[in-house]
């Protein structure tokens, strides 16, 4: 019972969290893939646009998940991206790419990569969290074992013993 209180505290907690922001990352990354996509396409990626949305809903989602408030990094960087394909939506092909890659901070790239980081961290942290608690239990699973096979081998010497007392008052 203590065990399974424990593994579903840390699959409602810790675990969950860590799944929730490694699928923030996947969303992420996949997003700024999309974002570099309709750059290289120059004015024909509305595809890759529509992606990077449906991308975008996807990190917003896994953040309320997470228990990680990023949100203020990740909104930062999605203002950046609005203003990237405003640019290039506008002719102003090469602003659009300066600000996708500069590591200035105003640029996308830093925006991301400050993101990224608080994330990962993040994810590390509820892993870690996550590995020590299973750990833990998983240290105290030979004294249990061991504990129940002495209650055992003493229950059983009890009920020998007690059916030898009722063949010896038969007799």
């Amino acid at each position: 019972g203590s065990v399974d209180a424990r593994t579903t505290q840390v699959a409602d907690n810790d675990y969950a969290h860590a799944v929730a922001l490694a699928d923030v990352r996947t969303a992420a990354n996949d997003a700024r893939s999309n974002e570099s996509l309709t750059l290289i396409a120059r004015g024909s990626g509305s595809a890759f646009e529509k992606a990077w949305q449906a991308d975008a809903a996807a990190v917003r989602a896994s953040l309320q998940r997470s228990g990680v408030d990023v949100a203020t990094e990740w909104n930062a960087y999605a203002a950046t991206h609005t203003e990237i394909r405003r640019l290039d939506d506008t002719g102003e092909w090469d602003a659009a790419v300066a600000r996708a890659t500069t590591l200035a901070a105003s640029g996308a790239g830093a925006q991301f990569s400050r993101f990224d980081q608080l994330v990962t961290a993040a994810r590390d942290r509820a892993s870690a969290g996550a590995v020590d608690t299973l750990d833990g239990i998983g240290r105290s699973a030979p004294v249990f074992a061991l504990l129940i096979g002495l209650v055992a081998l003493v229950a059983s010497w009890l009920v020998v013993r007690g059916i030898g007392q009722r063949i010896e008052e038969y007799k």
